[in-house]
């Protein structure tokens, strides 16, 4: 996990400790985002398989903090108590994950909700705000122009544990303080752990590889751009906001496997190949209303995220 800290000015009134477990496509983002505003980023174990050790870790945190806002580096020490955000963006899951990998999972996540509350309760802070990064494509799947109306139907147990961790942290914490985020399918690129289908698209393309794919090549589904989440979760944690939301962060214009093959190409100046492997489930289309998203969200045009990707990593 990571901690980030801000030097703080008396006209000041935005978040200044920041907790994020899960340093993945996401949070990653979260911490690059918040560090070019003046965050200064601190590492600190927490374990997430040792039920034992992860207590011993939340101790620790709670003594990491407590310097924090003692430390007249971070100018918090003097009468003005921080405000500290917590954010989720963990999980190694995705939608082929085993009931038991996500049962460990969830024990996690309510470890963290434990951590929240004694943080909320130790005097340390004026607030201490939740964010929770969910799953549209889990909560939504096979549904179509979908926006803060639509009612979450899980077809998978991916899904269904996203539907409960947010009705866990619902049922937790005062929801004035809660911050749901729904991305729909995230794509950007992973130095570790899994491989997204459109770097996936670049890697082999460069390699002239075969890219395997359950589905058809005219499904749909709304990519974003993982930087854009990251941003937007960091704008709504530097913000002052006390009024808890759940958001849906989507681009609303739908792309299918074969447009993503054309722009890769055409990025690469090289032919892909593509295996399609009939699956019912993932034939199924995935769409978002553009009039369902924040007013303040500003996704990244896919060919222009994707040609970021190949710029920057390849």
């Amino acid at each position: 996990m990571i901690i980030l800290c801000k030097k703080s000015l008396a006209h000041q009134t935005h978040t200044e400790i920041v907790l994020i477990f899960g340093i993945g496509l996401i949070g990653l983002e979260i911490v690059n985002a918040l560090t070019k505003t003046g965050y200064s980023p601190f590492t600190h174990d927490f374990s997430w398989t040792d039920r034992q050790q992860q207590a011993s870790d939340a101790s620790s945190i709670i003594d990491k903090l407590r310097t924090l806002s003692h430390d007249p580096m971070t100018g918090t020490g003097h009468g003005r108590e921080p405000a500290i955000d917590v954010v989720w963006a963990a999980g190694k899951c995705g939608f082929v994950s085993s009931c038991e990998e996500l049962e460990e999972e969830k024990k996690s996540f309510q470890r963290i909700l434990e951590l929240h509350g004694e943080i909320s309760s130790s005097g340390l802070c004026n607030s201490a705000r939740f964010h929770l990064v969910s799953s549209a494509g889990g909560l939504f799947e096979s549904q179509k122009l979908i926006n803060e109306t639509s009612t979450p139907s899980p077809c998978r147990p991916y899904g269904n544990q996203k539907l409960q961790l947010e009705q866990l942290l619902l049922d937790t914490v005062d929801n004035r303080i809660c911050f749901i985020y729904r991305p729909s399918s995230v794509y950007g690129f992973m130095n570790s752990g899994r491989f997204g289908f459109i770097s996936t698209l670049l890697k082999n393309g460069l390699l002239n590889k075969e890219v395997n794919i359950l589905g058809s090549m005219n499904t749909l589904r709304d990519y974003v751009f993982s930087a854009d989440i990251g941003q937007h979760i960091a704008n709504r944690i530097t913000s002052n906001n006390t009024s808890g939301s759940i958001e849906m962060l989507a681009s609303g214009k739908p792309t299918s496997i074969l447009q993503l093959k054309l722009i890769v190409e055409q990025i690469i100046n090289k032919k892909i190949y593509i295996c399609c492997s009939s699956s019912k489930a993932n034939h199924e289309d995935i769409t978002f209303d553009v009039n369902g998203l924040p007013v303040d969200w500003q996704p990244t045009e896919i060919n222009l995220g994707i040609r970021k990707i190949y710029n920057d990593f390849f």
